[in-house]
């Protein structure tokens, strides 16, 4: 591998780059990517991602972690090389709960690049832990959320418009992890006006600082108490596993296979031997009781499926080299075909990670969504 000498000898960086810092202090505005500047642009770059793009925005629902993955795309132009402290990557996050009309700022977060002389691109990942509104699984709670990549200046808080110069903008839409309602007291007492406006304060439905004078008089505060007074008892039964007879009423009519929603009975079927000795067909035991099914017919269509995407398919994956953990996206497709809703048990997405450290593949890790996503 050349050293950073050479790199810096065969790759020209252009002065727009190299010199980034003192023409932007030379002119706020030499690039051209602020509104309403007082400054004239120069020359105007904005959104170039030529030698880094965001290419993936995600979030970890359990955790509450917004993920992004930044592809690193050239050999050199990040101030350094592997042993240098190298050039930093900001990435910042906006949620909006309206559909994009506002957004939240929810913080930045960042990596350092180096010139490193390799196959590219580079895949690094970012996370940012955040407090988001949570709702009781009887409402769906799918906010927007937009990330900016900008190389070497961090993007400015509470400008959810902002255009990079170098890096770009990414956006996608995720799901919230309902808010658990463990009932330490009668629901009766539950019910009344301070325990609401408790459970949400600590859900970050209204604001913390806010005085009671000033809740009372929140135009929504009657609504958000209603959410949760209806969805009380749907919440304290969100753990459940729906049985197959209960899944195939629900995906009868939503055009979901047999073998997709079956397809955990029938692995679970296979583990036990019970069944593969028993002289009644696992058709006629009381797991599939009820259901007008042919399980050898199910069998063959799993047995046939491999790398299908309907439902869901892998976006990006990435190391964070902050904690040097990996990490993934993963694009749920469906609106349906999760073996329930918000309030029920739901499914598992794993992913498990291999990497060739130049002698082949090594298994890493798994890990996985529990219990998201659900429909």
């Amino acid at each position: 591998m050349p050293d950073n000498k050479t790199i810096n000898r065969k790759i020209v960086i252009e002065p727009e780059r190299a010199q980034f810092k003192t023409l932007l202090v030379s002119n706020p505005n030499y690039f051209g990517n602020l509104a309403d500047s007082a400054f004239k642009a120069i020359k105007k770059i904005v959104g170039n991602t030529t030698y880094e793009e965001l290419k993936c925005v995600g979030l970890y629902p359990e955790f509450d972690l917004l993920e992004a993955i930044v592809y690193v795309k050239q050999d050199a132009g990040y101030g350094g090389g592997i042993c240098a402290k190298g050039t930093p990557e900001y990435v910042r996050f906006y949620l909006s709960y309206d559909n994009g009309v506002t957004w939240e700022d929810q913080g930045a977060t960042s990596f350092n690049a180096q010139d490193i002389d390799s196959p590219k691109p580079l895949e690094y990942a970012v996370q940012l832990k955040i407090t988001p509104k949570k709702r009781l699984c009887t409402f769906a709670n799918l906010p927007k959320v937009r990330a900016i990549l900008s190389w070497n200046i961090e993007p400015p808080a509470n400008t959810p418009h902002y255009s990079p110069i170098w890096g770009n903008v990414k956006e996608g839409r995720v799901q919230i992890h309902p808010f658990t309602l463990i009932l330490k007291q009668p629901i009766s007492a539950v019910l009344q006006d301070v325990a609401l406006v408790n459970i949400l304060k600590e859900n970050n439905l209204i604001e913390q600082k806010l005085t009671m004078a000033e809740i009372k008089g929140l135009k929504n505060l009657e609504t958000l108490k209603k959410e949760v007074s209806e969805g009380i008892a749907k919440a304290i039964d969100n753990d459940t596993e729906l049985a197959p007879a209960e899944l195939h009423k629900l995906y009868v009519d939503q055009k979901v296979s047999a073998s997709r929603y079956l397809f955990p009975m029938v692995k679970n079927l296979a583990k036990t031997p019970s069944v593969l000795t028993a002289k009644t067909p696992a058709l006629k035991s009381s797991v599939f009781a009820g259901l007008d099914i042919n399980i050898g017919d199910i069998i063959g269509e799993i047995l046939k499926t491999d790398g299908n995407t309907t439902y869901e398919e892998m976006g990006c994956i990435g190391l964070n080299t902050v904690n040097d953990n990996l990490e993934a996206t993963i694009k749920v497709k469906k609106p349906y075909g999760y073996l329930g809703g918000l309030c029920k048990k739901g499914s598992r997405e794993y992913v498990a990670f291999w990497m060739d450290f130049g002698a082949g593949w090594e298994y890493v890790c798994l890990l996985y969504t529990s219990p998201s996503p659900r429909d």
